[in-house]
């Protein structure tokens, strides 16, 4: 069955294990961490194969890996990822959209036992190309950046090259370096997954060239309610416009915003990178206003990205088959792939 795909790609600048200031990783090629990984949670339980721990008063929640598959045709992967979602002692919180401000109730809806709430997310990736593509169904947020986080994590601490101190009584997994062999002395290396949007060649260009001439920055924003952060605006903005007892929100958020100024060099810069890095939901972008111009220049169109009709089996509402997504990014590979430039 066909369905509609956002399909968006990032570069992996780092992938591996490197020694201090170097460019080159020692060992942990992309292709060799997938098969690491795929090891790695083979014949595991899904609760099992989180790779970091969240500690008391951490933002974040946990990522498990859904599933895992290679084409023996291209050596490329389909990695799914299962996104935690916040619960209360074993129910999840839900509010009618409908309700009237002060006067919503909450209902609670027990979870099965040893079920974890959360939702897929989908991963292509092209070891060959250094590239991943993030393949989104009908989620808002796509996962990298929980991804990122997972396969960092992985590598430090779960690959067949870290070296764990079998003696060491007062740590379960007291890592003492990293090798390649298992004759080799450990290393003391840094282990590194980093990527970052891929872009077009010159609509970054184009915004920067004209910085002088910016006028106005327009800001979307999808407000999270697991973020402290995403909240504490959300509710200023409620009381600059006159809301008092901002109302307790459960669900995402979308906020647009506008304000004249014309940043400095160093400030766009700063504006770009930190929306590279940061940037993870449909609905987040920046986009800027030039003298004389009427039209938004927004960050967004300058990414390697296509929306894409997939062929692709659904085993329920919420899963899409792996390998079928697979087949289907394979027989849709040179169009996809023109994106990259």
């Amino acid at each position: 069955m066909a369905e509609e795909a956002s399909v968006n790609f990032y570069r992996i600048a780092r992938c591996g294990y490197f020694k201090h200031g170097e460019d080159i990783p020692q060992f942990g090629t992309l292709e060799d961490t997938l098969n690491e990984l795929k090891a790695w949670v083979t014949d595991k339980n899904l609760g099992e194969t989180c790779t970091y721990a969240i500690d008391d008063g951490e933002e974040g929640y946990h990522t498990y890996c859904f599933d895992i598959v290679k084409s023996d045709q291209t050596g490329e992967f389909i990695v799914t990822t299962w996104n935690e979602t916040p619960s209360v002692e074993g129910n999840v919180a839900s509010v009618s959209a409908t309700s009237k401000v002060g006067e919503v109730d909450v209902e609670l809806t027990e979870l099965p036992d040893d079920h974890i709430p959360g939702y897929a997310t989908y991963f292509w990736f092209i070891p060959d190309q250094n590239i991943l593509a993030t393949i989104r169904f009908h989620h808002t947020t796509n996962g990298h950046q929980n991804l990122r986080r997972y396969m960092k994590t992985f590598l430090a601490k779960w690959t067949s090259y870290v070296v764990v101190d079998d003696d060491d009584d007062e740590a379960d997994h007291s890592i003492i370096g990293y090798r390649a062999n298992e004759d080799d002395e450990p290393m003391h290396l840094n282990p590194m997954f980093k990527s970052y949007l891929k872009k077009k060649p010159g609509k970054i260009e184009f915004i920067t060239n004209n910085r002088e001439d910016i006028r106005t920055i327009h800001r979307k924003n999808l407000l999270s309610p697991q973020s402290q952060a995403d909240m504490t605006l959300f509710n200023r903005m409620l009381v600059k416009i006159g809301v008092q007892d901002p109302p307790q929100v459960n669900h995402e958020v979308k906020v647009k915003y506008e304000f004249h100024h014309t940043p400095e060099e160093e400030e766009l810069e700063a504006i770009i990178a930190d929306w590279e890095q940061e940037h993870d939901a449909k609905w987040d972008d920046i986009g800027f206003k030039l003298k004389g111009d009427d039209e938004i220049y927004w960050l967004s169109h300058s990414l390697a990205k296509r929306t894409i009709d997939l062929d692709v089996t659904r085993e329920n509402k919420e899963i899409v088959n792996a390998t079928s997504i697979l087949n289907s990014v394979n027989q849709n590979r040179e169009v996809l792939l023109q994106e990259l430039g």
